[in-house]
């Protein structure tokens, strides 16, 4: 085999497989809620990255093999950790807010940063519902159940007894 076809078949499967995946291109999560973003890769240093619609992806935290993931400036807080198992490195938000909305990218590096797709985190609008039972179930002096929703999965039932 000459070194042009040895170099060719070399590019074909280096493109076909891919050295960082992103397992989900999109997640919906709701106000207050947890999600975990997933990463693959064989590669020693993974690097989290958030971009913003309009705005350059900023680095979010390193993941590198045997030590625990470090995470720069403003995602140094309780809301943001991460944990690196074999492949995978997961970044995990809690207390999902509106400004966590945007794509989310791994990045391997080795002598150069290869992407993955990114995962574009969308957070649900929340709407407040409430349901009353009949007002004469209250004037007659009953038990009334009142139930509403709010900040979206979260429910809050009120019992009075009269």
């Amino acid at each position: 085999m000459n070194a042009w076809t040895f170099y060719t078949v070399l590019c074909i499967l280096r493109t076909a497989h891919p050295r960082v995946h992103q397992a989900d291109k999109v997640i919906t999560a709701a106000l207050g809620n947890t999600v975990t973003l997933q990463c693959y890769s064989d590669k020693d240093n993974i690097y989290w990255y958030k971009q913003i619609a309009g705005q350059p992806p900023r680095v979010m935290s390193a993941f590198q093999k045997m030590s625990e993931p470090i995470f720069y400036k403003e995602f140094k807080t309780h809301r943001f950790w991460g944990k690196r198992l074999g492949s995978s490195s997961n970044l995990t938000i809690s207390g999902i807010i509106q400004s966590d909305e945007a794509v989310y990218y791994c990045g391997a590096k080795a002598f150069y940063i290869e992407f993955g797709n990114g995962t574009h985190l969308i957070i649900k609008e929340c709407q407040q519902k409430c349901f009353e039972k009949s007002t004469n179930q209250v004037k007659n002096g009953k038990q009334a159940l009142l139930s509403f929703n709010y900040f979206c999965d979260r429910k809050v039932f009120i019992i009075q007894n009269s």
